[in-house]
Order: structure tokens, then C-alpha cells, then sequence
């Protein structure tokens, strides 16, 4: 009786005892969004932009696929990020009559996925809040917008 004792004790203090191990010799590292360079004051962002198409909608190829990081913007054309994945893509023709749009357009079930850093823009950025915001822009009309926000913290 008193050896179950012993082991309903133990179990519980040796987890205790492990974990506690784990985080004073593991360095915590962040995921996602954001990674941490810890020999720069400053943040680098990585992220992934996405384009995805579907069947009965057309995006014009000369339409641009925008990246904005607060008030940093790059642009790139719908045609080269989505000729820059190497993927399969479908052209059709179609219409965006509201925006003036007629002619072969991607379209089908797709989704192209490119790195920020294949976009000409500044990627660090200091703690604190921040906005990271995706757009398809086609003749100064925006199609699509999606806001992100990051926050970073002191970790140091």
C-alpha cells in the first residue's frame, strides 16, 4: 500500500520536475507569422501570400496582387505571381463587366501561394503592433482586400 502511495506522488512531482527542466534549458522560439532575429533590435517578417481562383470567376492577368506592411507597399501582376509558382493555372474568357473587364482571366479551383520575400518590400519591423494587408487591385478597383494584424513583444 504505502508503494502505490509513492508513485501516486512521484509521477505527478517527476512531470513537475521535467517541464520545469525543459523550459529553463529550452530557448522558446516563435512561430508563424513572425520570427524573432535575437542579434537585431528589429523583426523580420515571413509570411506567405495566397491567390486562390475558382471555377466561374475570372482575375484579370494584368490585374496586381498588392502586399502593404503599415505604410510599405509592393505590387505584383496576377499573371507573374501566379507564372512565378510554376503551377497549373486555366485561362477562360469571362467578364467583370463592374470594373470594365473582358477577356481570358484565371479561373478554376487553385490556390498559388508565393513567400513575401519574393516581393520588393521592406520586411523588419519594430515591436509593437502592426498591419499586414493583401489586395487584388484592378484599374485602381479593389477586388479583394484581407487586414492582418501582428504584434510583436520585447522577447529579449
Amino acid at each position: 500500500m504505502k508503494r502505490n502511495n509513492l508513485i501516486s506522488i512521484m509521477v505527478p512531482v517527476s512531470s513537475i520536475l521535467i517541464f520545469a527542466a525543459v523550459y529553463l534549458f529550452m530557448e522558446p522560439a516563435a512561430t508563424g507569422l513572425v520570427i524573432y532575429e535575437p542579434n537585431q533590435s528589429n523583426k523580420l517578417v515571413n509570411a506567405d501570400v495566397i491567390l486562390e481562383t475558382k471555377p466561374m470567376e475570372v482575375i484579370p492577368p494584368n490585374a496586381f496582387v498588392e502586399v502593404q506592411l503599415d505604410d510599405r507597399k509592393a505590387r505584383m501582376r496576377v499573371a507573374d505571381f501566379i507564372h512565378s509558382t510554376g503551377q497549373e493555372y486555366t485561362l477562360e474568357y469571362g467578364e467583370l463587366a463592374d470594373f470594365g473587364f473582358y477577356g481570358d482571366g484565371f479561373t478554376g479551383d487553385f490556390a498559388y501561394k508565393l513567400a513575401l520575400a519574393d516581393f520588393d518590400i521592406d520586411r523588419n519591423i519594430e515591436k509593437g503592433e502592426h498591419v499586414f494587408v493583401t489586395r487584388i487591385i484592378y484599374r485602381q478597383h479593389v477586388l479583394y482586400e484581407k487586414e492582418n494584424r501582428i504584434m510583436i513583444s520585447g522577447g529579449e
